[in-house]
């Protein structure tokens, strides 16, 4: 129902475990909690394409099995170059 129709639903918050007396909030897991963030989508992402990029050369007539983890490591050392591009962005501009 949330897929279909996310309107419908009032509470985007997270869940709120406990609060310490520093004022640091501990949240449900995502298993309890609907918005919780985890890490479904982003490596269902990745797992599809590198099977389509398998598909693709496959499809071409150059498919070798060994494509497959170096297209997946090339994935991750782009996404960590990202990531550690936009920190650096953050830094540089003294955000937090």
């Amino acid at each position: 129902q949330t897929v279909l129709f996310p309107f419908t639903k009032k509470k985007w918050t997270r869940m709120e475990i406990d609060r310490d007396a520093t004022g640091s909030i501990r949240y449900a897991l995502p298993n309890s909690d609907d918005n919780a963030p985890d890490l479904y989508l982003p490596s269902m992402s990745i797992i599809t394409y590198v099977l389509l990029c398998g598909l693709l050369y496959g499809t071409s007539g150059q498919f070798d099995p060994e494509i497959l983890p170096d297209v997946l490591s090339k994935c991750s050392l782009f996404q960590l170059l990202e990531v550690l591009l936009i920190r650096f962005g953050f830094y540089a501009m003294q955000s937090p």
